[in-house]
């Protein structure tokens, strides 16, 4: 195990350019939400005593800010994995997904959304036109 820690290790520091190369979007990402963090909530905490920033606020976006570090850190994870394996060269800018890929992921989105939209208002229309006469 130690051996195998030793040899990752290893790798990070023999190519620390590939690592630029592969995670720069995430190390942008994680500094500027650090700095976000050590501006804005002691500066929230000292302001008027009390948080103005409730709980359900803070976990929406640590939540959130969790979600985009995956949606970062997945392609460079990816790079890594292929420039280590199979020696492929890495690039600053991550490869654009096929545009069949990028439609198909559309088109799922947005028969998601009608499908919620459509619960919704037949949820709706369920409670502000059929109950009263179910009531009656």
């Amino acid at each position: 195990m130690r051996g195998l820690l030793a040899e990752t290790a290893q790798e990070i520091i023999n190519r620390p350019m590939d690592i630029l190369r592969c995670f720069w979007p995430t190390t942008i990402f994680i500094s500027t939400w650090t700095m976000l963090f050590l501006v804005v909530l002691p500066g929230e905490t000292k302001s008027g005593g009390s948080s103005e920033l409730d709980g359900a606020v803070i976990a929406t976006v640590v939540v959130l800010l969790l979600i985009l570090f995956t949606v970062t850190i997945a392609p460079g994870v990816i790079r890594w994995h292929r420039l280590l394996i199979s020696n492929q060269a890495t690039h600053w800018f991550p490869l654009v997904p096929p545009r069949s890929a990028m439609q198909y992921t559309l088109l799922v989105a947005l028969l998601f959304f009608l499908f919620i939209a459509i619960s919704k208002i037949l949820g709706s229309l369920y409670q502000d036109l059929l109950m009263p006469i179910i009531g009656l």
